[in-house]
């Protein structure tokens, strides 16, 4: 019965449909593998190049959505013999569980006919009325959606235990935990006397392995030695005077060589020295992201400081407020922080405007206290011959109230940091993020034993661990086929690149 996949959203459509659509040159005798288009919805076009332009054009109605490429994958079985319409029909009622309104969203299929026949669905996460098809929980959702229609169409539903959920109709949320999971750790076990054979007893110690080699944490054969014990399984290695490593391993009773079970040691090695490069690459992509966040945070109390001074009519030194909060800066842009440089823009521009508010409100300040002055020391009119002229006595009511409201002017600055400051500092833990969201590439793919789960080339571990049925077992490796055919797409592109 088919496995459903779903894969990380991505933001390149015309990528993803060069990919499935362009697997290198097909010759007459291999015209059978070629890729062809079997559903497709609100699109007219057939190349990648204009079917990507097509999709990003409707994409760009929401840009808020930097990942608007959903891809799902969902592999048959040839000894199955599901004939093709039930096939099509399976894709159409797992496009409608998987929220897809075929009223709204932009959709391809594409099915790849070597191996095993799988179909690649790449849908446009921004509808027509501009509202995103959610993401959420779509690997869970994908397997209990394939679970449902199986049972729906009344196809035999043999792969149920290799799911964690399951599809329930009388369950709230329409699924339930499944208490026929086998996971891992039960793979090595039968009902029959809980002994498992040598071919299974193997296939345990890769599943672990490829596992524990998943963790960028695992960055040296020691460290690697140390993980298995966890696992029961004893690891031993050699490294020669020419740096080869050879391996081999023991569980239940069984020892093997990693030759034996594909896993030499020089490919774990390079493994290994991939998990260490992504470990440098993650902790210095860490140290950015963290210094930028603290800078926007020395950097914001250097600039409240600086208000600070202005305020209470002192004219900062901008080196030196910097420098206090452990920032050098050259007085135009540029900032050092922590051996690293960092260019801020209208900082000059920002200190100009300080220094104008700055003299206005010494200019304001002396007027004010000059007309302070000038009503303090204004005289009465006199009587004359003892009698006050109406207009005197005018004058002196009006001199009284002046007088009598008269306050000592004080100076007060009063300049402000949100026009510059609130944009610089957001901006700089915008960055901060961007570069904590980065994804870094981790190399190294593994070419195991067909009875297993082959690492896939994105580095996404298949966790799809099965019963000892070859039923599972086939299905497992029917899962791979989008890697087979996606190694053999970057073998050509390399190739053309070459010629």
């Amino acid at each position: 019965m088919p496995i459903g996949e779903a894969h990380k959203t991505g933001n390149s459509f015309t990528g993803i449909f060069e990919y499935i659509l362009a697997q290198g040159n097909y010759k007459n005798e291999n015209i059978t593998k070629k890729p062809e288009i079997v559903l497709q919805n609100f699109s007219l076009e057939n190349d990648y190049k204009s079917l990507g332009k097509e999709f990003r054009f409707q994409a760009n109605e929401n840009k808020k959505v930097t990942k608007p490429v959903m891809h799902l994958t969902l592999n048959f079985s040839k000894k199955d013999n599901i004939k093709t319409h039930v096939q099509l029909n399976f894709l159409k009622q797992l496009l409608k569980e998987m929220g897809v309104d075929k009223q709204n969203y932009q959709y391809l299929v594409v099915r790849h006919n070597d191996k095993h026949p799988h179909y690649h669905i790449i849908v446009n996460r921004v509808g027509l009325d501009g509202i995103t098809l959610s993401d959420k929980n779509s690997k869970l959702r994908i397997g209990t959606a394939v679970d449902k229609i199986e049972k729906e169409l009344g196809l035999d539903n043999y792969l149920e235990k290799t799911r964690k959920f399951v599809h329930d109709p009388t369950n709230e949320k329409g699924y339930k935990k499944n208490d026929k999971y086998i996971s891992n750790e039960k793979l090595v076990k039968t009902n029959r006397d809980k002994q498992v054979g040598i071919k299974e007893k193997k296939d345990f110690i890769q599943l672990k392995v490829l596992d524990i080699l998943n963790n960028h944490k695992i960055d040296s054969l020691e460290s690697l030695r140390n993980e298995l014990e966890h696992h029961k399984i004893e690891f031993k290695y050699n490294v020669d005077s020419r740096n080869q490593v050879a391996v081999s391993f023991k569980y239940n009773k069984l020892s093997v060589k990693g030759s034996q079970i594909k896993l030499k040691g020089n490919l774990i090695k390079s493994k290994l020295e991939a998990n260490k490069n992504y470990y440098l690459k993650r902790s210095d992509r860490d140290n950015r992201a963290e210094l930028l966040k603290d800078f926007s945070k020395n950097f914001k109390e250097s600039i409240d400081s600086i208000i600070t001074q202005y305020n209470r009519n002192k004219i900062p030194d901008f080196i030196k407020t910097f420098e206090y909060n452990g920032i050098i800066y050259d007085g135009k842009k540029r900032f050092e922080f922590k051996n690293r440089v960092i260019k801020v823009e209208n900082v000059e521009k920002f200190k100009n405007s300080c220094n104008k508010q700055f003299n206005e409100a010494h200019d304001n300040y002396k007027i004010a206290q000059k007309k302070y002055k000038e009503i303090n020391n204004a005289e009465y009119k006199n009587p004359i011959l003892g009698v006050l002229l109406p207009t005197q006595k005018k004058f002196n009511e009006e001199l009284r109230n002046l007088k009598f409201h008269n306050e000592r002017p004080e100076l007060n600055i009063n300049i402000k940091t949100n026009s510059f400051e609130n944009p610089v500092i957001n901006f700089l833990n915008e960055e901060s993020k961007k570069i904590r969201n980065e994804e870094l590439n981790r190399d190294s793919v593994f070419s195991i034993d067909e009875s297993v789960v082959k690492k896939m080339i994105d580095d996404r571990y298949i966790d799809k661990i099965s019963s000892n049925s070859k039923d599972v077992m086939e299905s497992i490796m029917r899962s791979n086929s989008i890697n087979d055919d996606y190694d053999e797409y970057k073998r050509k592109r390399k190739n053309t690149r070459k010629r």
